[in-house]
């Protein structure tokens, strides 16, 4: 940890920052957020992290042994070093698949880490069954991180984090955006179709979705995992019936 921070911090809790155990940077970043809600000075301290942001970053690493569930609570906990280097490696870094088609579900309503939950093993499995699989990617819009790829659904902090429920808007703000965004790099990379599951807010979906230039786009709402479940046959049969490349 930087002396910068170990200034800050020394600021504004005085002689308690020595009972304090931040053995990390992560650490030093929870302690403030939980604390930033009653505090102005500690309100502070987190917005002079966020502007180093690029050097926190380098303290905070990707995993460091046995890690915690993430707790994403909040509009600062989007700014966490861990979520921002997320979102740049999917944008910029990650490739995705060779497809067509892109099929998002619903992550408030599976299990995470989603590439083990049952219902989107079925998915994967009805997909290769019927020789479908080459021609879709499946990605996972959660209400809070925003699009997560099936195939990295176990990295960290995608497969261990927690959220409110109901979760606010103010958080799903970001997951929409995102969403738009990587939805965005898609097309550019050739897919032409996307099938989009929500639990709700499907109008808010269909304004924030509108004129991204796919061929094909169906935004369905599903309540239940029930519901979801019963949905899978149709998407199946609505993949088979798009024809990549033309």
């Amino acid at each position: 940890m930087s002396g910068y921070w170990l200034f800050t911090t020394y600021t504004c809790f005085g002689r308690r920052f020595k009972k304090l155990r931040l053995g990390s940077g992560r650490e030093l970043w929870e302690y403030l957020e939980e604390k930033a809600g009653g505090d102005a000075r500690v309100k502070s301290a987190l917005m002079a992290m966020r502007k180093g942001l690029r050097a926190l970053m380098k303290v905070i690493p990707d995993e460091a042994g046995r890690v915690r569930a993430l707790h994403v609570t909040s509009v600062e906990s989007l700014q966490r070093p861990e979520i921002i280097r997320h979102v740049e490696r999917l944008l910029n870094n990650y490739e995705p698949p060779q497809g067509c088609v892109v099929v998002v579900l619903p992550g408030e309503l599976l299990d995470r880490p989603y590439i083990r939950d049952s219902l989107v093993y079925w998915l994967i499995d009805q997909l290769s069954g019927n020789n479908l699989l080459s021609r879709v990617h499946v990605v996972i819009n959660n209400p809070v991180l925003g699009p997560i790829p099936y195939e990295i659904s176990e990295v960290y902090p995608l497969s261990q984090h927690e959220y409110p429920e109901p979760t606010p808007n103010y958080l799903r703000s970001l997951s929409r955006q995102l969403l738009r965004k990587y939805l965005t790099k898609l097309r550019d990379r050739g897919f032409t179709d996307v099938i989009i599951i929500v639990r709700d807010g499907r109008d808010k979906f269909i304004n924030g979705l509108m004129n991204m230039g796919f061929r094909g786009m169906v935004i369905l709402e599903a309540r239940s995992r029930q519901e979801l479940y019963s949905l899978i046959p149709w998407v199946i049969k609505e993949v088979s019936n798009i024809q990549c490349g033309n």
